[in-house]
Parts: C-alpha cells; structure tokens; sequence
C-alpha cells in the first residue's frame, strides 16, 4: 500500500466516524490507525541496504516548478518525480539549495540529479537530460482590458518591466529596442508595478506569472499571447550516468503514455491553490503521538512528518481538481479577449488537428470561419487546392510542430499562396508559436501588396542582370574580335624589328616601337576585359591542384624584375627562399592575379623605388601574401574605388602611364573565386602594400565552387555558387562581430529565398521526396537562424564553432549531397522552371 493512498483512506475513515464517536472512540481510531500505519511503512533493513535513495536537488524559490513551504516540498517538479518514484520503486530525496550549487553537485557526482533545468547546447556539455517534461514559456503580462498592438516593438517609449541582467533583459532588448526598460525586483512587485499602471509590460514565464497572478490575488492582469522565447525544460543527470538516465526516460515516456505529466501541468496551470486547514491535522497528529507509547514515540514522529508532507500535496491535489475547471475557463475567456481584439490574424490549432479558434481579424482577411475549417486537414484542402503544393505546406506545418518551440526560439516565418473564400490567391506570412503543452497559435499576415512590390523588384533585377550579362557577353565577343587584329599587327611590328636595322630609319624605328606599345598596351587591355567578362558572366572555370607558392612567386618576381630596371626599382624577395607552402588552388589564376599586384608596384612606384615581396602562414590555414611598394600611395578620398573597374591610381596621368584600370578589379574577383580575399592599406606620398590570402593545401574549411560541384540545374547551381562565396566569407574572414551578425542574416534571407525556388522547381519536375526535402529545408534555415541569433548575442569563440560546424554541415551534406538527386528529374523541363521561378519572391 503506497504513503499516498494509505493517507487517503486514514482521512477518509476519521471524517466519517467523527460525526458518531466520542473523543475517547476518535482518539482510539486514531491510534490505531496509526498503529497500522507504522507497522505498513516499517522499513526492511535488508531492503534499505541495498536501495539507497537518490537525491534530486533544485533552486529555492521556483515556484510553481519547486519550492518549499512549511518543511515539505512542493510544486510540479515534486510531482513528476513522485510519479517517477512509484514507477522506479526507488526512493528519491529532494533537497532545496542555491542553482549553483544544486548544478555543481550533481557534475560532481554528489547529487543525482537536478530540476527543473532548461536544456540547451550549452548546458549538454556538461549534463545528460531526460526528455522534455515542460516549457518555460516567456511571455508578456499586460492588464487586462488592454490588447498587444502590433506596433508594440517600434513605439518609442513603450515601458517594460524587467529583473536585473537577466533573461527579460535581454528579451526587452531583442523585442522591444525602442522601449524603455524599467527594472523591479521580484515578480509579485512586477505584476502589482503592471496593475497599477506603473509599467505597460513585464516580462516572465507564462507559469510564474499565473501563479503569483492567483496566489497573491493581483487582479485585472493576464499574460498576451505573444511567446518572446519559449525553452524546454527536464531533470538534467551527471554527464555519463547513461543507466539513471535510461530509468528516468523509461518512467517519463510511460507517464506521457498515460496523460499523468500533462494532468500534473494542467492541475498547476492557472490554478488557485487553497490549503485546508492545517491546524485539524497537526492536532490530530499531536493526539496520535500523544497516545502512542514512549517505544513507538520516535518512530511515530518520523510517520507524522512524512504524513503531513503526503497529506499537504493531497490537499493541494484536491484544491486544484476543485478550481481547474473555474480557472481554466476563466483564462479561456480572457485569452480569446485579447486574441480577438489583436489586429494580426489568428489561428489557434490543437496538436489533434481541430481549429480551436479563428481571431475576427482572420475572418475580415480571409473569409474563413471555424464552421468553414473546423479542422488542419479541410484547412489545408480548401487553402491549398494543389495537391502537390499541398504536401510542401504539410511537411512544412509538420517540422514547425514537432520540433518543441524550436530549443527556445521563435520559429522562422513562411511565405505561402493560400485560396481564401472568395476564390482569390493571397500572399501570406505564417509564423507558429507554442500555447501551453496542446495547442498551436498560427499569425497569418497579409503580404500580398508586399510580394508584387517585391515581383516588381526582383524582375527589374532581373532585367538588370540579364543586361549585365549581355554586356559580358559582347565583351568577350569584341575583345576576341579585336584579339584577332592586334596579333597581326604586333606580329607584323615584330617582323620589322628583326630586319636589319639599315633598312628602317631611325625615325621608323621610332614609329615601329610605338606601335609594340600601343598595341600590347591595347592587347593586355582587351585580355583583361576578356577576363572580367568570363567571371561576371559565370564562365570562368577553375582547374584546382596542389601548387608550390614558392616556386610562383619566385617565377613572377622573375618575371617582373625586367619592368623595374628601367626605373632603377629594386625587389626583395621575403617569401620564395623560405619554408614550403603549399596552396589547393588554381596555378594559372593564382600567377595572374600575383603579376597584376606587382606589375601595379612598378607602375606606381617612384624612379628608385623599392618593391617588398612578404608572405605567412596564418592560424586560420591560409597563406597571406603581401606586395609593398615605396610609390605615390592613394589618398583618404580614393581609398572606396580602388576595386572599381577603369579606376587609374593616382592623380599624376604620368605616373599611372600605363595601368588599364581593370587589372585590381580581375585580380579581387579571381581571389574570391579562389575563396580567398584581398585587401590593401596605403600612406600618400609613401606607399602602398596590397596582400591577399589563398586557403592552403590542407584546409578543408573552404569550399572552391569548381564545375565539379555544379548539379546540373543553373538556377540551382548559381544559388549554390552564391551560398559558397557568403559561407566562405563567414567561415574565414568575419573577426568582427557586427560584421559577421550581418552577413549571416544576409545568408538567412538569401537561403529562404533559395529553399522556395528549390520547393518550385520540386513541384514543377514532380520530384517524389519533396515532403522530405522539404523538411530539410526548414531545418537547416532554422538553424541558421539560431546560429544568427548566438552570434548575435554572444560573439565568441565557441560560438563560431558552432556557427562552423552547422554551415560546413549544410553544405557538404545538404548541398552537395542531397541536391545532387534533383537533377535528374529537371531534364527537359527547362521551360517549365524559367516559368515557374519568374513567380518566386
């Protein structure tokens, strides 16, 4: 007979018999049954020998999940892990310490477990957790009669309340940056500070809000329905203990089988609890101890006290079956008030399938009433009458519910065309959030002006794009016209130069020289454009091996010595005689790109001058190579367009003679399809020193896009393409931490983008594993944002490691590997995609 039930009947059997018995019949009811009880509850010594108790520790003060009151233990927590103990039939102690302390027991192996915990990456490093047992949900509680405004988060002094440094703060800021931030202590204080009008706003969890909401009877305040971050949350285990870990997870799973961890949620979810009287059982409890002789005293005492802890959590059992269902109703009807008067439209689905609530703005935009949808699968019939485009949204609403609010963060917004009842297609943003442990609340923005807006834009890009690359292409086609001429006539000058030179004049030897200038002056130039048009228009192939840096660098300062002797400039070899380098690159475009740097040292260099060749390994597995030169230098004003196409160095036109204007620009672009960089730094009047920096021949950070890589689909592969060059840039070359913030919500934006012109060209080719694929794209974009989201707010080293491993995964799994299939199934439908994508956004 368990502690629990034992109580129950003893309770029972006293208020029965009261009403007929004298004190004297009582007392001896009282005795006896507690008689009975001593004797049911004596340990077996052999048994507590072998089955020591665990201990489970917690923070204090974490009401509802844990806290303490009167000597025993109370809260949802205690509950889970009364259940857990009736399961395992191991007895389990709890003990209530500061967080620190609870956490640094349990990693040393001194407690066994602790809770409650919210489970994150970090946090995993150094415990082992049970399944998810609930969410701290962080919410806003408002007064009553006043709705959330979408407006909220841009409206200049909005006041929320926060604690300290905490969680609200940070949550403040990401929701609210124009608000004004007004600390209070404790969360009573907080939600009496909303009440009278102190504040508009606090932040907390969902759960610690109501409770002190109803416990401390602060009236004419409810929580919004707007979830600001939402973390699950378990009992979390000494890292390795994989056998408790395993009982835990087996018992848990058997309680969420059975519906007893969501009755346990649903009895402390908005509940008032009310004790009964505890002075009827501490009296009873003194009369039995009384009564029992001194040799049962002390066992007796030890009976009495875990009696009152067992009878005090019925009493709370029984309150709350009394109150749930006045108190869910009463917060039913408050949030549909405040869902009703949002002017976002809402949907609120339940985890079965059934339309629990349909806001009016939803109806005013879309037609549909809860009578019309009444469930997901009619919702998604009648919006999306496209089978096909029906299974996207489907995989697509599916992964957006099975992952538990995302670990904690908000989930990525979709863009879908839905049929609304008139007939008519609407654009329209979904984004879902997490109502308690049943229920979904869907906001489904109108973005149907937006998205023509943003058509309009993309085609006029398009257009821009399509003009740029004819302009390539007739670049390239003029300069290998023109080629074909300047090779005459530098052959036939040449032809000149080697007759004996009696037969010309000195004057026409003159014109014969003039005429080698000009037109290699003119052939370097048109190879050059030839060279640009190849890389704008997507042409240039790479060809990648390994290659000696050392001997390249030597070979062009071969090369390029002859230039400088006229001018008396001088070079200083810093790199080719030191230890060996060795690059994964291109041979041919890593010799071009380092000629144009030195070649541009001698142009711009003065008479006498110095040309300093440098060159390292960095920590980061690339090799940083260096060409400093004592010339004219560029001024503060020239700095922004020395990259920009026909930009001459220099105000001095005898100076910069004999630069095209081209050459920086073909150098940057080669050097980043190399998945490299180059940068430079420059003093007026004293010099300049451009470098650059190639991966070496043992980094495998980098991805070199080569046409090895394409899958045979351009739209896809130029995506690709695209994505390698800004995961590069990410990977290797952001230090700081702005930077980086930027880029990566670039490549979030940019990856959206892409996962939709993939999902159309999928529906278009009926490729079979759409839904699947398609659920990829929705996790590999959430994890994008939430490697956005860290660095954002941390910006450390252990951060980019993460932010390293989530991208290198997406793109030598996802992008390499499972892109490859689709393919296959785009052959002869090429004008089918063209189509379909012009419509995407």
């Amino acid at each position: 007979m368990s502690g629990g039930h034992s109580l129950l009947h003893f309770v029972g059997l006293q208020t029965g018999i009261r009403a007929c018995l004298t004190r004297f019949g009582q007392q001896a009811i009282i005795l006896l049954a507690f008689a009975l009880l001593a004797v049911s509850y004596a340990p077996d010594p052999a048994q507590a020998a072998t089955d020591k108790p665990l201990l489970f520790v917690g923070p204090t003060g974490a009401k509802p999940f844990l806290y303490e009151e009167e000597g025993g233990h109370f809260g949802i927590v205690v509950d889970i892990i009364s259940e857990i103990r009736d399961l395992t039939g191991r007895p389990i102690d709890i003990q209530l310490m500061d967080f620190r302390e609870a956490r640094k027991l349990v990693r040393d192996g001194k407690a066994d477990g602790v809770a409650p915990l919210s489970i994150s990456p970090e946090r995993k490093k150094h415990f082992d957790f049970t399944d998810p047992l609930f969410n701290f949900v962080f919410t806003l509680f408002a007064r009553e009669n006043e709705s959330y405004p979408a407006e909220w988060p841009n409206l200049k002094g909005v006041r929320v309340g926060v604690f300290g440094k905490g969680i609200s703060v940070v949550l403040a800021k990401r929701h609210f940056p124009k608000a004004t931030l007004v600390t209070l202590k404790g969360t009573e204080n907080a939600l009496r500070a909303v009440q009278r009008s102190e504040v508009d706003a606090m932040i907390t969890t969902r759960r610690t809000g109501y409770d002190a909401v109803y416990n401390k009877d602060i009236s004419n305040v409810v929580a919004l329905p707007v979830t600001l971050l939402s973390v699950a949350g378990g009992i979390a285990v000494q890292k390795g203990n994989t056998a408790l870990l395993q009982a835990l997870n087996k018992a848990i799973r058997q309680l969420k089988a059975e519906g007893k961890i969501d009755q346990i949620l649903n009895k402390w979810e908005s509940s008032r609890i009310v004790l009964f009287s505890k002075g009827q059982i501490l009296t009873t409890s003194v009369l039995a101890a009384a009564t029992i002789g001194l040799l049962f005293l002390a066992l007796v005492v030890f009976y009495v006290r875990r009696l009152r802890r067992s009878n005090r959590h019925l009493e709370k059992e029984i309150a709350g079956h009394l109150v749930t269902a006045k108190g869910l109703q009463e917060s039913e009807e408050r949030f549909r008030t405040v869902v009703e008067r949002t002017p976002i439209p809402i949907m609120v689905v339940e985890n079965t399938g059934k339309v629990a609530l349909l806001n009016r703005s939803f109806v005013d935009h879309y037609g549909y009433t809860v009578e019309d949808i009444p469930t997901r699968d009619i919702w998604l019939q009648t919006a999306y009458p496209d089978p096909e485009y029906r299974k996207i949204i489907a995989a697509n609403w599916q992964s957006q519910i099975s992952q538990p609010d995302n670990d904690g963060r908000d989930h990525i917004t979709s863009r879908r065309t839905i049929t609304v009842k008139d007939g008519s297609e609407r654009e329209v943003e979904f984004r879902f959030f997490a109502l308690l442990e049943n229920r979904h609340a869907i906001t489904a923005n109108d973005a149907t002006d937006r998205a023509r807006y943003e058509r309009s834009l993309g085609q006029a890009k398009e257009e821009a794009e399509h003009a740029n690359k004819a302009k390539s292409e007739f670049l390239a086609s003029m300069s290998h016209e023109l080629r074909t001429p300047l090779n005459a006539i530098l052959g036939f000058a040449q032809m000149l130069q080697l007759k004996n030179e009696n037969m010309l004049s000195q004057r026409q030897h003159e014109h014969v020289e003039s005429i080698m200038k000009g037109g290699t002056h003119l052939l370097d130039l048109v190879n050059e454009i030839l060279d640009l048009a190849k890389i704008e228009a997507e042409q240039i192939v790479l060809t990648l091996e390994s290659v000696n840096a050392n001997d390249v660098v030597s070979d062009c300062l071969a090369l390029t010595k002859p230039l400088g002797e006229v001018r008396n400039i001088s070079f200083v070899d810093n790199f080719s005689q030191g230890p060996q380098i060795l690059l994964q690159t291109d041979e041919m475009r890593f010799r071009q790109a380092l000629l144009n740097l030195l070649s541009n040292a001698v142009k711009y260099n003065k008479e006498g001058g110095t040309v300093t060749l440098s060159g390292e390994e960095t920590a980061e597995g690339y090799v940083h190579i260096s060409v400093e030169d004592t010339g004219i230098g560029i001024g503060e004003k020239d700095r922004k367009s020395v990259f920009q196409m026909f930009n001459r160095l220099g105000a001095d036109a005898q100076i910069a003679r004999e630069g095209t204007g081209i050459g920086l620009t073909v150098t940057k672009l080669l050097i980043e399809c190399m998945a490299g960089r180059v940068d430079f730094t420059s003093e007026e009047d004293v010099g300049s020193t451009f470098w650059f920096e190639l991966p070496l021949q043992s980094n495998s950070n980098v991805l070199i896009w080569t046409d090895q890589l394409r899958i045979g689909v351009d739209a896809i592969d130029r995506d690709h393409q695209i994505i390698a060059t800004m995961t590069n840039r990410i990977l290797n070359h952001l230090a700081d931490p702005e930077e980086l913030n930027d880029a990566l919500h670039e490549l979030v934006d940019f990856a959206a983008l892409h996962f939709r012109r993939e999902e159309v060209i999928m529906a278009t080719c009926s490729y079979p594993d759409i839904v699947a694929h398609s659920a990829e794209h929705q996790r590999h974009l959430t994890q994008l944002k939430d490697i956005a989201d860290l660095a954002l707010k941390h910006g450390d080293a252990e951060t980019q490691i993460q932010v390293n491993d989530i991208l290198r995964d997406w793109l030598f799994e996802h992008i390499m590997n499972a892109d490859t299939r689709i393919a296959k199934y785009t052959r002869g439908n090429g004008q089918e995609i063209h189509e379909a994508l012009s419509k995407v956004v």
